[in-house]
């Protein structure tokens, strides 16, 4: 279950853009084998859309969206006497939001607008990982190919995601962490990067070895985009021993490029059978 909030300001037209939504978006994964991942999403959102333009001119109406996911990638180590691991992923989404017609408060009427993705995306990364004084130290590097099929932008059907960063841990003092950046090249009069972090403690509750409720992560977590702008994070994950059952409390607090911030809550559960 999700809950989200959108506030922009639609300069062009000296309005805003404000829409509230919930989703539902049940999910599987699955591993055949060693190496293998696979996995399924989907969902479906309603909204309520409140907009304006020329400052006094308003509108309400509704949105809905359904969206699936199927996602797969396979992990590779060329050498058992290298630490490289080399992944090929694949991923394809398809996704359909309608805003519903609506009629302004000065009399003008808005037709119904649609919103197609169909969308392919191959993907390598590799890795390679060495140890520093107990601390397992992961550089990486990958490259994603993104194809639109329908509502490419800017008449541009493809485009590549290219990135890398760090991944940190540490068994001896349950600290891990990872710091990541990307960015999408290949598009006419359109840039995109993401630059994202994140850094985690583990702690054992309830005992030692066997007689351990399990393991408490608290977190925290930075993530920037230039289009939707900075978000801050914190929270804290539990896992059982045997990863059959998790739960996260979180909290993040979002700078938008429109000027508005929000905070909102998460509450998350997770059954494994």
């Amino acid at each position: 279950m999700g809950y989200s909030e959108t506030d922009l300001t639609t300069t062009f037209n000296s309005g805003t853009y404000d829409e509230t939504n919930w989703t539902v978006s049940p999910y599987a994964m699955y591993q055949p084998m060693d190496g293998v991942t696979l996995s399924a999403i989907a969902g479906y959102s309603m909204g309520d859309v409140d907009r304006t333009r020329d400052t006094t001119v308003t509108g309400n109406t509704d949105s809905d969206m359904w969206f699936a996911s199927l996602n797969g990638s396979y992990a590779y180590t060329p050498s058992k006497d290298m630490p490289l691991d080399l992944t090929a992923k694949m991923a394809v989404l398809i996704s359909r939001k309608t805003v519903d017609a609506f009629t302004e408060s000065d009399g003008t009427a808005v037709a119904k607008s649609t919103s197609d993705t169909r969308q392919i995306k191959p993907g390598i990364e590799a890795a390679y990982s060495f140890d520093a004084q107990g601390t397992t130290l992961q550089p990486f590097a990958k490259a994603d190919y993104v194809h639109d099929f329908t509502d490419e932008t800017n008449g541009d059907k493809g485009a590549f995601n290219l990135g890398g960063g760090l991944r940190i841990a540490s068994g001896e003092t349950g600290l891990s962490g990872s710091i990541e950046g990307e960015r999408q090249v290949g598009r006419d009069d359109y840039k995109e990067y993401t630059v994202s972090g994140l850094i985690a403690y583990n702690f054992g509750v309830g005992g030692e070895g066997e007689s351990k409720l399990g393991i408490a992560s608290p977190y925290i977590k930075s993530n920037f985009n230039p289009d939707s702008g900075q978000m801050f994070g914190t929270g804290l994950k539990f896992n059982s021993p045997g990863g059959d059952f998790s739960t996260e409390f979180g909290l993040t607090h979002n700078m938008t490029t429109a000027g508005t911030p929000d905070t909102a809550g998460q509450i998350r559960a997770e059954l494994r059978f």
